[in-house]
């Protein structure tokens, strides 16, 4: 299994998204991210927004502007480390807890 990227991002943890959990994400769950993945990278390292679920204190949504939409990508971080759930286009945010705004 490779890793299409490992990366800082905003909060200081490094978050990476493997070929596997790509390859789920783009032919399961979110075909129009299909050839995306520097547009998924973006969010972690350049967001406007962080917000943690109310219902697990590991997962963490990072978003980011993109034309009339926000992207968001979700992760799992714990120890300081984490990986990509997943990610999606979407009219709005969830109004979880914020955690950092640009």
């Amino acid at each position: 299994m490779g890793i299409i990227f490992s990366s800082p991002c905003v909060l200081g943890k490094r978050i990476r998204l493997s070929e596997t959990r790509w390859t789920l994400i783009c032919t399961r769950k979110h075909p129009e991210l299909a050839g995306r993945q520097v547009l998924v990278a973006r969010p972690i390292h350049d967001a406007v927004f962080v917000r943690r679920s109310r219902y697990d204190s590991s997962i963490y949504l990072y978003y980011l502007a993109y034309n009339e939409y926000w992207l968001c990508v979700v992760c799992r971080i714990e120890n300081g480390t984490g990986y990509v759930v997943t990610a999606y286009l979407t009219d709005r945010m969830k109004k979880w807890d914020d955690l950092w705004t640009r």
